[in-house]
Formats: C-alpha cells, structure tokens, sequence
C-alpha cells in the first residue's frame, strides 16, 4: 500500500527537529521504521546505526523495532549484495542504541560515572525492592529526629497526627513519590520553601485563588443573566408588583456578581463589607404567572447562589493557612532531604540504584547552571550530544518530566525558547499522541508532548523552522462506522480544559482502511446498549468482587449473552474488501475500567461454554499459585505453622481434603498439625487405623524434609525451582483455566527469588527466612509485580483493563462497566510542578483536621488532570475495535435518576452540555452528554422516559444516524440457560438408543456411596428411610444462628451428656443440684440444663431397672466400639443394604451392666409422642447391632437389651 502524503512527509523529513502526531491506527510504527531504514540505507544522511538513539515504552517493542529494521536491512542487501555500505550499517546496528529510557540511562551512567557512592557495577533494583528499602528508611527516619532534632518531628506531629504516625509518614512518601515526577528534586523544595517566604499577596497562590475564584464567578455571571430573561417569561404581565419586584431582585444578583468579579479582576479579595448577601426570593402570592417556569428560576437562582459561595469560602481563611503551610514546608522539606539522604546511603551500601534514581543521576550527569541562573548542557553532554547523529523517541506523550529533559540536552544545537525555556535541538523525531497519554500513574505528562507541538511548525518542505510538526490522522484499522462514531464522541467532549487539547480537524480520524470500504452500514455501525442495570455503589459488594471475582450483573450477563450468540449465529467478520469469513472467540475483546470487573465477564462467558483469557494487571504474588508456593516455603522454613501446613496440604499438590486435615487436628488439639502429622507417621496414634492416610502422611513428610534439607544448601531460587521439578506443580497449575498466566507467574517467582539473593548478598541477610520476610514486606505495600504470559495468540474471548489493551485491536469491542466512577486525588499532601504545595492540617486545640485552601485548589487541579486522562482512556478504548464497537450503559432507576440530571443541568445552561462533561464522574455521563445532543435522542427519551420540565433548545451536533440503540430489560442468568437449552436440536432416536445401551451396566454403588466408616445412628437412618441419603452436612451454629430453643435432637443430647457424666447417688438424693453441678462442670449450657425434665430423670432412679443396675457386678457409661461390619454376624439383616460391604462401624453404649448370666445393654431414648411398639421397631436393628458388638468385643455374651424412654418413663425390654 502507497504510504500517505502525510506519512511520507515524515519519513522524508530531513535538517530539523520533528513531532508526528499520530492518531491511533495511523501506521506510526511503520512510518517510524521506514524512516530509520531510509536513513541508515542514505550513504549520504550521514548517520551511522550505531550513532543512534531510539528509545520505546517497553523492552519487547524495542527489541521488535530492533528486529525489523535488520528484516528490512537484511532484504536491501539482497537485493544489492554488493552494497558496502549497507553491510558496514547492518554490522553497526548490532550497536545501536535501541532500548528503554531506563536501559539508555544506566549505559549513560555506566559509561560517565562519577564519584557518587555507587560504582559502573551498580545493580538495578525493581519498584518493589525501592518501596522495601525505603519503608526501612522510614524507620531510621523517625529514629533520627525522635533522638537527635525531636523538636521538628513533633511539631509536624501536631500538624498532622492524631493517634500515630501513619498520617506523617504518609505525607512524607506522598512528597517524596511526587518528586519522583519532577526534573530537579532539591530545586523543586527550594522554590516550595520560597513560595512562602513573601507576603500572601504577592505569592503565587494569591493569584492561583483568584484565578479560581474568578472562573467560578463567570459560570454564576451566566447562569445570573439566564435568571434575568426568565421573569419576563414568568409573568404576562411585567407591570405588576410581583413581576417588577422579582426582575429587581434578578438583575440585583447579576449586579452583586459583577461587582465582585471586578474586584478580583483588579487583584484583590473582598472585604468582608464586599461580600454580597442574596435576598430571599421575592412572593408572588396569587399573581398570575408560570409556576413550572418559577420553578425552574428559583433552581437557577439555587446553583448561581451556590457556585458564588464556592468561590468565597476558599478564600475565607486563606491568609491563615498561607502562614501555617509556610511553618510546615519549612520543617517538611528538610526532613525530605534528610529521607533521602537515608535512603542515598542505603542504595550506595548495596551498590544499587532504581529506575528513578537512574533518571535523576542522568540528568544530574548532563546539565549545570550558568552565570545566569539557567540550566544548559554539560560536558559529558556536550560530548554525547556531538556523538549521536540521530534521536528517535516512540510513544513520546508518555514520557514523564526528566525524560523529556534528558532528551532535550542530549539533542544537538540545543537551545532556549523566548522565556529561556529549553527546547529540543535539530536532531530528534518524535512520536505520540496525546489523545493516547493515560500514564499519569507512571509520571507521564502530556503537557510535554502539547508544549513541543505548539513550539513547532506544521512542516512544509521550504521551512527553515528547526522544529517542525507532522500530523498523521488516517486510520488503517477501523471501520467508518467506528471512526464516525469516536469522531462524534470527541468532538462533543474533547478540549484543551478537558483532556488537554482540542479535538480539531487535525486531531480527527480520517477513514482509510479500504477493507471496510463499502461494507454494510448494519455490520460496521457502533450499538449502544442500554441495559436495565444499576451501578454498583455497595463497597462491602464491590471489595467482594474484587476478592472474589463471582459476582454477576445483567449488564455482565447481557455482555456474556450476546457474545454467546454471535459466535453462535456465526456473525460475519471483514477480512478483505468483499471477504468475510465466521467470527471466532478471539475476534471479541470486552474492555472494563478496573481489575475488579475483569473475573465477572470471564466466569459469564465460561458458563456459556465461551472460550475466554482473563488479562489482569495485577501483581502475581497474591495469586492462588503463588500463595501455595510461598506457604510450602513457609513451613520448610518453620514447619509449626498450622495454617501454612494446612494450605498446602489443601492444595493440588499434595491433595489432602479438608475433613482429613480436621481429623488429624482432632487427634491432639494441643500441639501443631506438623508435631501430629509426624506422630501419626511414627505410629503415636493406635486410634488412627486409615493405612491410606498415614502413607500419605509418610510421603508428604519424606517431602518436606527433603525440601528443609535442600534449603541449607541450596539458594531460594534453586529451591524453588527444585520444588517444581519435584511436584510437577507448574504442568498441574498449567491445566487450569488461565494456566499460561499461572505458569508465567511462578516462573517470575525464581527471577524474583534470584533478584532478592542478588541484592541481599551486599547485606549478608540471605536465605529463606530473609527472602520470606522480604516478601511479606513488598505485599505490606500493595505494590508487587506482575508474572510475564505468553502472548500465544488462540481462540479466546479476552477480557481485560483499558490500560491493558493499548496497542492492542479486535474485531468487536464491548466497552463495558461506564458508570465505573472515576478515583481523583485528594491526600493529606497536594504538589504542583511549579513548586505549589497544600496540605490537610489538624488542629489540636478544636480537635479537627481541616483542609488548607491550596490543598483544595491543588485537589481541583489534580482532579481536571485525571479527568483528562480518563477521556483520553476512553479514547483508547474505543479505537480499539476495527469492525465494530459495543458501548454499555446502564439504565437502571438510579442510572436514568443521574441521567435525568444531567439533562436537567443542561437544559439549565440552555441546552449547553459543558458543565455535564467538565464535571462527569464516569464515562457514562460523556456518552449521555453526547446522545443528549444526537438525533436519536427523542426516540431514546421516549423509551427510557427520560424528561425535563425545564424547555430549552437542543444542541443538534450530529448529522445522520450515529449509532444503533438495543434496549434490553431483566436479564437473568437462569433465563439466559434456559433460553439457550430451548434452542438445542431434538434428540437422535437411534444414536440415543446405541448410547443407552453401551452404558447399561449396572454397577453395585453401595460401597461408592458409602463412606469407609459408618455410625450405628447412620446405618439404622439407612434402615428407617431407604430413600434418603446420608447426610453428612455441618450444621450452623447456635452461636450464629441464634436460636434460643433447643430442638427434640438437642434435648435428648442434653439428657444423655446428663446421664454419661452424673454422679447416680447425688442424683437420687437431689437432681436439681446434681444437674447444676454437670452445668457448672461445662458439660451443658443453662438453655441444656433448663430443658432437662427433672421428673423424667427421677423416675429412672425409681425405676426396677436402676435397681438392677445399683446391684451389678460392673457398670460401662458411654461404651465406644469400632469393629468391621462383617464381623457381626449380622449379613442376613444388612447384606440387602450394604451387600458385601466390608467398612466399619462405630458407636457408643449409653450403658451396659454386667450380671451373673451375662451382661445387659441400655440405651437411653428422648423421642416424644412415640408408643412402643414404634419405639421397638425403630431401633430393632440399633440394639440388634450393639449387641454383636459388644459379644465380639468382651466375648460375653448380651443376655437382655431395654431401650429407656424419658418420655415414657419406663424400660422397654427388645427381642434378641
């Protein structure tokens, strides 16, 4: 394909400095490749490949750009073998300088090393290990001032604390990650120490405030003179008093408000006598007028009265909290510079530096300051800059504040603007766009990216200008439908207040992918789908999500569904002009704004049978995988940690279930699981007779120990890559569902073990019980990394972040959860790049914590950045989709409440949507803003009941139709199923019947369904219910449930703990006391107790067969046995249940008694409302069973059995 004049402008360009703008999907990559192939191939540019500076975002794009220019390298010289030239720059490009910003610093300082503390071998230590070491810092940190200057500490104490620390120390890392961002770190708290050195009113925050103050009063002079042209549509009659007095009052506001907006306009505050005072709204009484439209003055009125408010309340203590942020700037500042002489000494003990420290020294190392004041280059800069014929930077807009300098000074003929600012040299090509900038997390400023586009030219061939600019907006890779669509969207919301630039003629996609040339408007027209969901504003729901990842939605449903059914109805996918072919999972991508939502869509979709790829972003070492790994680490380092063992027992590694962990604890409670476990393989337990699970038991621990004896010799890396090997722990986890990632992130586990060794050697605190406290440390902080995937393309659906998908493109796009809320910054410390700073001070002698004013100025700054870059995230998301795009909107009863809002505040600015988009909360409100002023507006109002009384004129923007509408009511997952079963095709007759009879064969499943031991309560419950199944279910306790009556189970209960452990002669001689007794023992509860019918027991001890037992030979109370079943004697009785069932039984005797001829079995009944005929049949088998028991154990035999029933107060005597 023919490159565009545009793209051929910027790979011709020659003799100046160069900015492209590339929109997405407009071939920067390739142009940016092309152009580096056309000058290295120019025997006469010269430029040699390894005088070369091309910086990317990532290691595998640099290695990617590496990679295709010796493609294309490769291929002119086979079309020119005898090239020398060509062969001389392809040997040279082995050299070239094509990495990361990082890696280019730490060469530079590698190369240029200075007496720093640090040597050339310095190693570089992750974000994870910088936040470790400088919790550390922290420590040492609060250590110093406590002892040597307590004075300081304490007096930032006061300013900010309450309790502990926590509130300072995490002002000070707040400061310190802020100055992460800036290009010289002691300037910055110099010119924040100065800020405050001169009188308020001449200080930068007097301005800022105004400024402030000054915009908020402009929107109230509007919505005043809106307010002013309303009475007159109010009233018919304007002469009347009513209509008269209410048009003063209008126009008196509109005068209060333009008097102050003088005032601050002349650069001052209102005295306290300047501050108007609103009047209470005139009374019409019964005049005659409009009551909907008054209704709609006195509402306007309501938000004028408000914004001015808003601006004077900043302004009230401002004075006030300028001398105390002063004080504590003052103090702050020299306890950061301290912190960071701490954590400087630490890094140099190590010999490691991070990726900023990196940045920073580089800088450091390329500029000085002249007799002016000003920074310019150095030496070392000098020197570099004369060496490099050529910078190239990809992805520009995402480079943060040092980078952009270090660039500049590395340029050649590096210059100043007319206000001294620097300003790039004649030697680079940049590369970005700014719409696509959302790493503002990361330090990104796209004011850079703005700022260079504005100081330079658009190009033309006869410019002199040095620097020049090059938009490229054609997009190659999406449908007119979609492009239309983002043009639409943008060009309604998009401008330099919010999201930093205009979205003009130059910023607009221009369609050029010839493929989607023609297609049908139906296949390519971006849907809007309005689903009958609400937001989700429960956080205890939403932590749950987050954790859980199980939770549904019908908007979540919906998504899930209708993906289904594409891929079902084989919805047709462009490939080529006129060629399509069926979809496929992988052409489906559905974009959501935070991790949390990611599990959701993907266990919608597997439910469907849809193949789908969870792509998260968030860090691996609290993932499943790594969790077991880390515990097994745990108990070889201390094998006395019970839940640590327990997990790992637990898990597909070694396989053991919960209930055989719960009976091996049961076997002594007192000591750990391990000290049980090793008893057990020793033999200790007699009572344990599962030979199973004591061979288990045997093999873990032979394990275990090996695994303890290789951590003495071995390092954490090798141990666990000794464990892998070992368990086959990696191929087990690869089988699960997203098992590429589990995969990716245990490998990541032996680089980060590795990394730790590495470093830890320089402090002699190795091994395996410093890599585990290392570990706890980083998951302390929340800030831990994530496990590299393969990027193995195949057939699934992919549900991932919007951060994640850039770069990235699909057929169909769902831009899903909108009504997401945006998370804006308001901390106990605010800074600005040009040395502003405010804080949320407490004052002790009120109690309170209060927020300065710059605080609150500095808070709406950083809140209109980052609802800058959620605009440009949104644009991110929406180019994604080639073919077509999917957006979600909820349309629940709280959604349209916020809808209907948000058209009420527009039709207030008179059908002006400005206040809506420079306020939105969520991508939703964008979106409403922009159908608001669509044709297919009415028609959704009309579907949605979406109204307002208050008339306006609407704003038309769009011109034709848009995008399709799909109104989806309930949504439920049980009906989604059932509509999807309702589809399937009948029943083959005959392959039904061949199956039917391949699977025939019966099998005995008794013994499957019947656990290996069985009490005699169970195996008669088998008997008196055949039907029912055991029910081995844990009842919910009564702690929880809190019942406060017992049931009929639970009265027997209490009646037989009374009898098992009562003393019989204190008994008979007072029961009361004797059932106290059993209670204050705690045997049984008051409820127990209380439920025990004294003249139920009283009765057994009148009874002749207390006699009988008074005169015994031997008594046994509560008589436990376990014998095999087989052993009975009893297979004409249970072989019809338990056919040859060879498992065991247990049970317990509540009493047996031993006579002259034999010995007698007692077993003590509750039931109520049961005769005894009833009683006999129902516990035939019971006694039946306790009888052969008790003959095979004593070899004795059981002369007579009586069941003793409470209720009835007698012995029944049972046939044997």
């Amino acid at each position: 394909m023919p490159w565009t004049e545009q793209q051929q402008s910027a790979i011709d360009a020659r003799n100046s400095s160069v900015i492209v703008s590339a929109a997405a999907g407009s071939g920067k990559t390739a142009v940016l490749t092309e152009r580096l192939v056309q000058i290295i191939a120019d025997p006469n540019s010269g430029v040699r490949a390894d005088r070369m500076i091309v910086v990317t975002f990532t290691n595998d794009a640099a290695a990617e750009l590496k990679k295709r220019l010796d493609m294309k390298l490769r291929s002119l010289i086979n079309d020119d073998p005898g090239n020398a030239h060509l062969l001389k720059q392809q040997v040279l490009l082995q050299n070239a300088r094509i990495s990361t910003i990082n890696s280019f610093c730490f060469e530079l300082l590698r190369d240029n090393i200075t007496d720093e503390g640090i040597t050339s071998g310095f190693t570089v230590i992750d974000d994870t290990e910088n936040n470790v070491l400088k919790m550390q810092a922290m420590e040492e940190l609060f250590d110093y001032y406590s002892s040597e200057e307590y004075e300081k500490i304490s007096f930032l104490y006061d300013r900010f604390c309450v309790k502990d620390e926590r509130r300072l120390t995490e002002v000070i890392s707040l400061t310190d990650n802020f100055l992460s961002s800036v290009t010289f770190r002691d300037k910055w708290l110099d010119s924040a120490v100065n800020g405050y050195k001169c009188d308020f009113r001449e200080s930068a925050y007097f301005g800022k405030i105004g400024e402030l103050a000054l915009s908020k009063l402009k929107r109230a002079l509007k919505i005043s003179e809106s307010c002013c042209r309303d009475i007159s549509a109010i009233f018919p009659d304007m002469s009347v008093p009513a209509a008269v007095r209410s048009l003063e009052q209008a126009e008196d506001d509109r005068e209060n408000i333009e008097k102050l907006i003088r005032i601050f306009e002349d650069g001052r505050f209102p005295t306290e006598a300047e501050v108007p005072s609103f009047s209470d709204l005139v009374r019409v009484g019964k005049t005659v007028h409009s009551k909907e439209l008054r209704e709609i003055y006195k509402t306007r009125r309501d938000r004028l009265k408000k914004i001015t408010a808003d601006a004077l309340e900043s302004i009230a203590s401002a004075e006030r909290d300028y001398a105390e942020a002063g004080e504590v700037t003052v103090i702050l500042a020299e306890v950061i510079r301290k912190y960071h002489e701490i954590i400087w000494a630490k890094k140099c003990a190590k010999n490691a530096l991070s990726f900023d420290d990196g940045e920073r020294l580089a800088l450091e190392l390329l500029s000085e300051t002249d007799e002016n004041g000003r920074m310019c280059q150095s030496e070392i800069a000098r020197k570099t800059a004369e060496y490099y014929d050529l910078i190239m930077i990809d992805e520009y807009q995402d480079s943060n504040n040092k980078e952009d300098m270090i660039f500049k000074l590395l340029s050649k003929n590096f210059r100043y603007d007319d206000e001294y600012g620097p300003m790039y040299g004649d030697n680079v090509f940049l590369v970005g766009d700014v719409k696509q900038s959302i790493y503002r997390f990361r330090l990104a400023n796209p004011k850079n990216f703005i700022r260079t586009l504005r100081a330079s030219e658009p190009y033309t061939k006869e410019s002199e200008n040095l620097n020049k600019s090059i938009v490229l907006n054609r997009n190659f890779r999406s449908s007119e439908g979609v492009i239309g669509f983002v043009n639409y969207v943008f060009g309604q919301i998009m401008t330099a207040e919010c999201g930093d630039i205009d979205y003009t003629e130059d910023e607009q996609l221009y369609f050029g992918a010839e493929i989607y040339d023609g297609a049908p408007e139906n296949m390519i027209r971006t849907c809007i789908n309005f689903i009958n969901d609400d937001p989700d504003d429960n956080t205890e729901e939403a932590e749950t999500v987050k954790i859980t990842g199980i939770r549904t939605s019908p908007e979540v449903e919906y998504t899930a569904g209708k993906i289904a059914e594409m891929l079902k109805n084989n919805v047709e996918v462009i490939v080529g002009k006129g060629e399509t072919r069926a979809c496929r999972p992988s052409d489906f991508c559905v974009l959501v704004r935070n991790n949390r939502f990611v599990r959701m869509y993907v266990k919608a979709l597997e439910e469907r049978g849809v193949p789908v790829r969870e792509i998260g972003e968030e860090g691996y070492l609290r993932s499943r995988e790594i969790a077991v790994l880390l515990d097994l680490l745990r108990i070889i380092n201390n094998p006395l940690l019970d839940v640590p063992m327990a997990a790992v027992m637990t898990s597909p590694m070694y396989m053991f279930t919960v209930g055989e962990i719960a009976y091996l604890k049961s076997l002594d409670r007192s000591l750990p699981l391990f000290s049980v476990i090793r008893g057990l393989a020793d033999g200790a337990y007699s009572e344990c007779t599962d030979m199973f699970l004591i061979g288990r038991c045997r093999e873990f621990l032979d394990a275990l120990d090996g695994f303890r004896l290789d951590s003495v010799t071995m390092t954490v890396g090798e141990l666990i890559d000794k464990i892998y090997d070992t368990t086959d722990f990696i191929s087990v986890m690869q089988l699960q569902s997203n098992g590429e990632k589990k995969r990716a992130n245990l490998r990541a586990l032996i680089r980060f073990a590795a990394g730790y060794e590495a470093s830890s050697a320089f402090e002699g605190s190795g091994g395996l019980g410093g890599f585990l406290r290392h570990t706890d440390r980083i998951m302390a902080t929340g800030d831990y990394t994530q496990g590299k995937g393969s990027a193995s393309s195949g057939e699934y659906v992919v549900v991932q972040t919007l951060h994640g998908s850039k770069g990235l493109e699909y057929p169909f796009v769902f831009i899903a959860e909108t009504s997401c809320l945006f998370k804006y910054d308001s901390d106990a410390v605010m800074c600005s790049d040009d040395g502003r700073v405010g804080y949320v001070l407490y004052d002790p002698k009120i109690y309170r914590r209060y927020k300065t004013f710059q605080q609150i100025m500095l808070s709406n700054e950083a809140k209109r950045d980052t609802r800058s870059e959620e605009m440009r995230l949104l644009y991110v998301g929406l180019t994604r989709a080639k073919q077509q795009l999917f957006v979600n909107l909820k349309c629940g009863e709280k959604a349209l409440k916020r809808v209907r809002s948000g058209l009420e505040e527009t039709a207030l600015s008179g059908g002006d949507s400005e206040d809506m988009i420079h306020n939105a909360e969520c991508f939703a409100d964008w979106i409403w803003a922009c159908i608001f002023a669509s044709e297919e507006f009415d028609s959704i109002s009309a579907e949605l009941d979406i109204s307002t009384k208050i008339a306006y004129t609407r704003k038309i923007a769009s011109h034709g139709r848009m995008f399709d509408c799909e109104f989806i009511g309930n949504v439920s997952v049980r009906e989604e199923m059932t509509s999807e079963e309702q589809e399937y095709a009948s029943a083959d007759t005959e392959i039904c019947s061949e199956i039917r009879s391949m699977i025939t064969a019966g099998y005995d499943r008794t013994l499957s369904e019947t656990p290996s031991k069985l009490s005699v309560t169970q195996i008669t419950k088998k008997f008196d219910d055949e039907d029912e199944p055991f029910d081995f279910r844990l009842r919910r306790p009564r702690f929880i449930s809190g019942e406060s009556v017992l049931t009929g189970a639970e009265r027997g209960t209490a009646i037989h703990t009374f009898f098992q452990y009562c003393s019989f002669e204190s008994a008979i001689e007072d029961v009361d006391s004797e059932i106290d007794r059993i209670r204050k023992m705690g045997y049984i509860t008051q409820l127990q107790a209380d439920s025990i019918s004294r003249e139920n027991v009283s009765a057994f001890f009148r009874s002749d067969l207390y006699r009988r037992i008074v005169g015994a030979k031997e008594i046994w109370r509560e008589k436990k046995f376990m014998v095999a079943l087989s052993e009975l004697g009893m297979k004409d009785v249970l072989s019809e249940r338990f056919g040859s069932f060879d498992g065991m039984i247990k049970g317990i005797i509540d009493l047996m008694f031993e006579e002259e001829n034999g010995i007698v079995i007692v077993d003590y009944k509750s039931d109520r409302q049961a005769s005894e005929e009833c009683l006999r049949e129902r516990y035939a088998v019971q006694l039946k069973l306790y009888c052969s028991a008790v003959e095979l154990i004593t070899g004795k035999s059981v002369t007579e059995a009586y069941l003793y029933s409470f209720e009835l107060k007698k012995a029944i005597k049972m046939a044997l």
